[in-house]
């Protein structure tokens, strides 16, 4: 834990030495106080730009302190290989708690959110093995595990689930653990109450 404090800390001072402008600008403002700021725990309040839809706009962010009333506008969202349309989106929810960097001494940026262990309302989390990755949707109860050995499960909250082993077994169930199930020699079983074949083409 304390080599990734260490990294993101690491990461602020380069920002600011790379924002920080050069001699011989000429459009330096002597005001800006670029001195370093601790990384800080703060209250995400919502996406700075959103449709009439609900569509997120931007990657940028509003948040406020958690025992002060600090509040920043339009502040920008680190995330994995963010780019021009690309990178992977993982919408912060509404009074969630993020860790703040600091660009500039009043410059913050999202570094990412972080679980509550703050107030009494402690977050839970998956239940999750040491050697599994997880992404899960709060709201919609879906979750995929991803093991070391590569094998991938995909479970949603009505119970269906799709299951690949590495050895390239794999499995696609409903709730009630009917579905398809091929091994690793292609040895097809369809496990249902009823089975019923049809040259129609269906929806997915």
């Amino acid at each position: 834990m304390s080599n990734r404090i260490s990294e993101q800390i690491d990461f602020i001072k380069t920002i600011k030495k790379l924002s920080k402008p050069k001699d011989n600008d000429n459009n330096i403002n002597e005001s800006v106080d670029v001195s370093y700021k601790p990384l800080e725990i703060m209250v995400f309040t919502g996406y700075s730009e959103v449709d009439s839809e609900g569509k997120i706009q931007s990657n940028l962010g509003n948040i406020k302190g958690v025992n002060n009333e600090n509040a920043y506008n339009n502040v920008q969202i680190v995330g994995l290989g963010l780019g021009n349309n690309r990178g992977i989106y993982i919408p912060i929810q509404t009074n969630e708690f993020v860790l703040v960097g600091w660009i500039s001494k009043a410059t913050p940026i999202i570094l990412g959110s972080v679980n509550d262990y703050i107030t009494e309302s402690i977050d839970s989390i998956p239940k999750i093995k040491q050697d599994e990755m997880v992404i899960s949707s709060k709201e919609a109860g879906s979750t995929i595990f991803i093991k070391n050995d590569g094998s991938i499960t995909i479970k949603t909250e009505t119970g269906s689930k799709i299951r690949m082993n590495n050895t390239g077994h794999f499995k696609l169930f409903n709730k009630d653990n009917y579905g398809i199930e091929c091994d690793v020699n292609g040895n097809l079983i369809l496990r249902g109450v009823t089975i019923t074949s049809t040259n129609t083409a269906g929806d997915f």
